[in-house]
């Protein structure tokens, strides 16, 4: 039956008689058949049949066979349809049990199939219900964010346009000083700024009842604040008052209050200003007065104006006018007569001949972060400074006192220029105060050193990046710089002065027992002096700048060096002039000793201090300080070769010129030629040599000590030894050239070991 209908119960006997069918009736087609037969051929029950057909027939050949083949086939064929019948009904039971299953199925898919569509449409119902409540909610999140926008202006409206009586009681009743107060203040310039800057408060009723009452309230608290912070800087003008510590402590917990005067009167910001920076200022300013007046009363002396290299007494420090002159630029505001006799005490007996000797005033440049000198303590112990100590002082003192009002002045009034009006006329008094001191600062090393100290004191505010002392500090660099260099002038002019006056002290002499020439003492002891002024104030200059490497420093020691040579040649010449018109001998010798003694004076100071001269390459710095000592010691060789050639052909002269001679004529010809007359002459040498040597070598140590012991005993001890070594020389070539001409002419000869353990003794 259809979908839906029920099948009756039946039951099925049959029992069919199909003999009677002749299937051959028709015209066969064996090639459809063969074909249809292949193509069934592997069912299973088709080759059963088959094979019983095969069985039952053997193996029967012809076309007789052939028919009975296929009519058995076909009553197999015929039975096996019956089989499947029967089967077939054997199984309608199980079959309508299944149709019965089907049918129940289809109809739990009908039910299922209007559920779904039920279903279906409750969700389209969903969806729709959803649409519009997602339009919903969004109206509603519309509404609301309109509704809190428009509920915090109106809060923020309701909030500034009323007054709690609270503000009004703590303005006007409470203490500025109070708690609550900078919190009123606060809450007071919100109110008063909503009021100036929004647009619907000024256009509300409101605003007329609110503004002048908000407006009262504003007056009374910038008076109240004014004269509560006039009154805390009044504090400042107490005696032994330390203003950083009330700045500190106690100002900057009032940066709100200024905050809101400057905010909301301008008239009462710049008297609170002006106050502020003139009470501050004038302590200062008073404070920093007192300093410089007792720091300068500690002041030594190290070089005065007459102080100079080329000078011919060693100089001397300045005296009461130069300590007058000094005073009076330090203070111009006070009174010369009143200090005069504490000046004269500050003075130092300096030793003339070191005022230029660094010593260990070069330790400052590593004590340039120090506090500045207290007056009282050094006084109290004695203690005297020098330029550079003062100066490094009051600097020291202004760069932290500058440092600290900057760092007050901007957080406090958030306004840079209150430090350039509070500070102004402090650095003004120190900027005149140094620039009329330092006019009568002669001494080189201190103005050198005060340069490098303003150098130190501006890398100290670099890196506290603070700008408010960069004028200053480079004004000070302007200041300094013109001086050194004319101090240096003056130290060159000095030595251009004293070539002139020795020269003509070289004309003068005096002779020895033995005819020989002798320098002038005076002389010998003037120049001596200059040598040794020059080579300190060189070497100080140079260790300074070893690390510093200021080329327009390096200028003026060129010049001073080149100064200096032509000193030392013009008089050394003078001396030898003075010896040929003398008829005295040797000249050339007295001339060398002179130069030898000089730059002999000049490379012992520094070969002393050659470490910290050639720690300029491995610092970082330039090759100057080596370099000049490598000039000097070039020159001070050059002309100990000089004189020790002069003074052995003095004593050896013949052997020495048969040397020179005979090794160029034996480099030319050999020793084939006639050579009788210079084997005599050899054999002569040899005679004097043995006899006299050892006295010559006596008289040249006496010689030697006499022109250079007054400069140092080592000086003379070195060039001794360079006589001797240059003694030992010329001998040693003297026999072998002796060797090349006569091995017979050194049977007599005095042996090279017997002179070494002579010369031996004299070291």
């Amino acid at each position: 039956g259809g979908r839906g209908g029920r099948m009756e119960d039946f039951s099925v006997d049959l029992d069919l008689d199909l003999s009677d069918l002749d299937i051959t009736s028709g015209d066969l087609n064996f090639a459809e058949l063969s074909e249809q037969l292949a193509r069934v051929g592997h069912h299973k029950l088709i080759a059963d049949a088959f094979r019983r057909a095969s069985k039952g027939r053997g193996d029967a050949k012809g076309p007789g066979n052939m028919k009975e083949q296929a009519k058995d086939l076909e009553v197999t064929l015929r039975q096996v349809e019956v089989e499947s019948i029967e089967g077939y009904v054997n199984e309608s039971g199980n079959l309508q049990e299944l149709h019965s299953q089907i049918l129940e199925c289809d109809g739990v898919l009908d039910s299922m199939e209007d559920l779904l569509g039920r279903f279906q449409s409750d969700l389209s119902e969903i969806s729709s219900e959803i649409k519009h409540i997602q339009k919903e909610s969004l109206n509603l999140n519309l509404k609301l964010k309109n509704r809190r926008a428009l509920h915090e202006k109106l809060s923020v409206f309701a909030d500034n346009m009323q007054i709690p009586p609270s503000l009004i009681d703590v303005i006007l009743d409470s203490e500025v000083s109070s708690a609550e107060y900078l919190t009123s203040l606060q809450l007071l310039h919100k109110k008063l700024n909503f009021l100036r800057t929004s647009k619907e408060a000024q256009s509300s009723l409101a605003f007329q009842d609110v503004a002048p009452e908000l407006s009262k309230l504003e007056n009374k608290a910038v008076s109240k604040v004014k004269t509560f912070l006039l009154e805390q800087f009044s504090i400042l003008r107490k005696p032994k008052t330390n203003i950083q510590i009330q700045q500190q402590n106690r100002l900057l917990r009032l940066k709100g209050f200024v905050s809101f005067i400057k905010q909301h009167n301008q008239v009462a910001y710049k008297e609170i200003r002006t106050n502020y920076t003139e009470t501050v200022g004038n302590i200062l300013l008073n404070h920093f007065r007192v300093y410089l007046s007792h720091v300068s009363s500690l002041e030594k002396n190290m070089a005065g104006k007459s102080d100079v290299v080329g000078s011919s007494d060693g100089g001397s420090a300045s005296g009461t006018a130069s300590a007058q002159s000094t005073l009076s630029g330090f203070f111009n505001s006070m009174k010369l007569s009143a200090l005069n006799q504490d000046r004269k005490t500050s003075r130092s007996s300096q030793d003339n001949g070191k005022c230029f000797d660094l010593g260990d005033r070069g330790d400052i440049l590593s004590k340039v972060g120090e506090s500045a000198v207290v007056p009282h303590v050094a006084e109290s112990q004695g203690v005297r400074l020098p330029c550079e100590q003062i100066f490094r002082s009051i600097n020291k003192l202004l760069l932290d006192s500058s440092s600290s009002e900057f760092i007050f002045s901007t957080e406090f009034f958030r306004d840079q220029k209150v430090f350039q009006e509070t500070m102004n006329e402090v650095i003004a008094l120190i900027s005149d105060h140094l620039n009329g001191w330092v006019q009568d600062v002669s001494d080189p090393l201190g103005l050198f050193l005060m340069i490098r100290i303003n150098y130190s004191h501006q890398l100290i505010m670099q890196r506290r990046r603070l700008p408010c002392l960069d004028s200053y500090l480079d004004n000070v660099n302007m200041i300094l710089w013109p001086k050194l260099k004319l101090a240096l002038d003056n130290q060159l002019q000095s030595l251009n002065n004293a070539q002139v006056s020795l020269v003509k002290q070289a004309k003068g002499r005096s002779m020895g027992g033995n005819g020989r020439f002798v320098i002038d003492s005076r002389l010998a002891k003037t120049v001596k002096g200059i040598t040794t002024r020059f080579a300190d104030l060189l070497l100080s200059l140079m260790i300074l700048n070893r690390d510093f490497n200021q080329g327009q420093l390096e200028r003026s020691l060129e010049r001073l060096r080149s100064t200096m040579e032509d000193l030392l040649l013009s008089v050394a010449k003078g001396i030898k002039q003075a010896a040929a018109q003398g008829g005295s001998k040797p000249g050339v010798s007295s001339s060398a000793s002179f130069l030898v003694s000089n730059y002999g004076g000049v490379t012992q100071t520094w070969r002393e201090n050659s470490d910290q001269l050639s720690s300029e390459v491995s610092q970082g710095g330039n090759q100057y300080g080596e370099e000049m000592l490598k000039h000097f010691e070039d020159l001070y060789t050059s002309n100990v070769s000089l004189y020790v050639e002069e003074e052995l052909k003095g004593h050896f002269g013949d052997m020495i010129k048969f040397v020179e001679k005979l090794e160029e004529t034996l480099a030319l010809e050999g020793s084939s030629g006639d050579m009788t007359s210079e084997k005599a002459l050899a054999k002569k040498i040899m005679d004097h040599f043995r006899g006299a040597w050892q006295d010559a070598i006596q008289e040249l140590n006496t010689l030697v000590h006499a022109d250079f012991s007054g400069v140092s005993e080592a000086l003379a001890k070195e060039v001794l030894k360079a006589a001797l070594t240059q003694l030992l020389l010329y001998y040693t070539r003297f026999v072998e050239v002796l060797k090349q001409m006569s091995p017979d002419l050194l049977k007599e000869s005095v042996t090279i070991p017997s002179i070494m353990y002579e010369i031996k003794k004299f070291r």
